[in-house]
């Protein structure tokens, strides 16, 4: 463990009955890092961040540590660590107010750890404005929006000045626009006041767009873990590939993501293979086209707008799909063609 290390749990196992939702897992986690647990449901991500914050016991195991802040915590119950925890679904008071809700884990400290009463108002009204729910302060929780309770939860989290702040899922209850609001909103938070995050999702693209650092569970173990860019364009396993998005498998055993490839209505070179388009779904901000290739095998390629009107492509066309800017590519092997056929003319020979 070094110096800036914030988290450090080592060799943490949990069975329940005869499920083993963690085998032996270690993750460290430093100083004013916002990480991502990501995985599939049952993969042991919120199981290990429910033992961070004392809401489970790991296995009972002489190698097991739970280090926050450089003190071993595993025997530790919740309330006596420092961890803010944000749930999925608020667990707001819904007979108090915003403020109150807000001020609420300060009111209930030791009498020797409590803030004197100007000085907890000034805690919670300057967490309000960070909160930009000033104007709402006296409101109760069912008159607020559920993206400005998830924000009354955090709120609540951070007033205690938690050494981690752990958010389970914490805007999956919202609808596609809010969350993608609150993503960006939850980024800039962390900029403006660092406290070690730990966030666990499902959602691939909330963890690549906030996150310092992924980290990919499965099976109750961690598959990787490093920034999104090395998760993504440098994945460690095929679970990881698959899982951070559609990826095409050729060949049984190489795989290509949709933006890697290119569709062309004459196979310039012998790297291409012929494809019958099946579908075109062009709303959003790429043109998803779903082709049968030359084997049956199902083919998504991603196309730019701009790219789409080029083609001019239609459903039930055969084309030409290649994998952009490579010559000779291991997925595409030569056909040692001496000529550049059409598409339809290969697709029928094929």
């Amino acid at each position: 463990m070094t110096a800036n290390t914030a988290i450090d749990a080592r060799h943490v196992s949990k069975t329940f009955s005869n499920y083993a939702a963690l085998r032996d897992v270690s993750l460290e986690v430093r100083q004013g890092e916002l990480i991502a647990l990501l995985g599939p449901s049952g993969s042991g991500k919120t199981t290990l961040l429910r033992i961070i914050a004392g809401l489970d016991r790991p296995d009972l195991n002489p190698d097991t540590l739970v280090i926050v802040d450089g003190e071993n915590i595993a025997e530790r119950p919740a309330s006596q660590r420092r961890v803010g925890f944000v749930f999925q679904h608020y667990a707001l008071f819904r007979h108090m107010s915003v403020f109150e809700n807000i001020a609420f884990g300060l009111r209930v400290r030791p009498r020797k750890q409590r803030l004197t009463e100007p000085a907890l108002r000034k805690r919670v009204n300057d967490l309000l404005e960070l909160i930009q729910l000033t104007r709402w302060s006296s409101h109760l929780p069912e008159q607020l929006s559920g993206g400005q309770r998830q924000r009354v939860a955090l709120a609540r989290a951070l007033a205690i000045e938690p050494s981690v702040l752990l958010l389970d899922e914490p805007f999956g209850a919202l609808d596609a626009k809010v969350r993608q609001e609150l993503r960006k909103w939850l980024r800039t938070l962390h900029q403006r006041l660092p406290v070690t995050t730990v966030l666990v999702t499902h959602d691939q693209e909330e963890a690549l767009e906030v996150a310092d650092r992924v980290v990919i569970m499965n099976d109750g173990r961690i598959e990787q873990a490093g920034s999104p860019d090395e998760v993504f364009h440098r994945p460690a396993s095929e679970f990881v590939l698959k899982f951070l998005g559609n990826v095409n498998v050729f060949h049984g055993r190489q795989f290509v993501r949709p933006h890697e490839l290119d569709i062309d209505r004459a196979g310039y070179d012998d790297t291409a293979i012929a494809a019958r388009i099946q579908r075109i779904r062009s709303a959003g901000p790429l043109v998803k086209v779903e082709l049968d290739g030359k084997s049956g095998e199902s083919i998504t390629v991603e196309l730019t707008h701009e790219r789409y009107r080029q083609l001019g492509i239609q459903a039930d066309e055969v084309v030409f799909v290649r994998i952009k800017a490579r010559v000779g590519s291991e997925f595409f092997p030569a056909r040692n063609n001496h000529r550049t056929p059409t598409a339809e003319t290969v697709f029928d020979r094929l």
